[in-house]
């Protein structure tokens, strides 16, 4: 469920050290009358190495996945314009078969995701969903941890798994919590 690639992207920017919008064309600092070119040129230059030098030691695994082989064209797509696409990998993959990669050994990771949460889709077909990827989390993440971005927390809740943190805030107009989620027996509600 990585949609267009937006919080692969920000995760790949943060992990190698990368100033947001480096590679826009244009600012609207440009035009100010007092804006000193020369400086922003230096800068500018010494946030590109950053960039380089981010690139080259990142050491983190940055994957999505999304059912939808449009969906995982327009993260591509967003992706390669980021100047990401050495360092990003998406495979149409359905949830059904969705695992943790086993070419590391038995090393954890943290999964985020912004699942479809009821602005497009009807709820009663995402129950399904939700309750689906709480039942492969809990058989196939153990001692994982999830961060998933919801306008439903209902929804959330329907995982079997109990948010041990929850944070507030919107989504442009849409009211949503960030769920985190550890993938421990202490954490998982039996009635589901």
């Amino acid at each position: 469920m990585c949609g267009s690639g937006t919080i692969l992207i920000e995760a790949a920017l943060m992990a190698a050290d990368i100033a947001p919008g480096l590679l826009h064309k244009k600012f609207g600092f440009d035009h100010w009358l007092q804006h000193e070119k020369t400086t922003w040129q230096k800068l500018w230059a010494e946030a590109m190495e950053r960039r380089r030098i981010g690139i080259e030691a990142l050491n983190a695994e940055i994957r999505g996945y999304d059912a939808d082989p449009q969906v995982i064209r327009a993260a591509r797509f967003n992706i390669q314009r980021a100047g990401l696409d050495d360092c990003i990998a998406v495979v149409v993959k359905e949830l059904n078969n969705f695992t943790p990669p086993t070419h590391h050994g038995n090393q954890k990771g943290i999964i985020v995701t912004n699942p479809p949460y009821g602005e497009r889709l009807k709820i009663n077909a995402l129950n399904n969903l939700y309750k689906n990827f709480g039942n492969i989390l809990r058989e196939r993440f153990a001692d994982w941890q999830v961060a998933m971005l919801t306008g439903n927390p209902e929804l959330g809740k329907t995982m079997g798994i109990r948010a041990h943190k929850q944070y507030n805030f919107f989504n442009g107009p849409i009211p949503c919590k960030l769920l985190l989620f550890r993938i421990e027996n202490q954490f998982f509600v039996r009635s589901v």
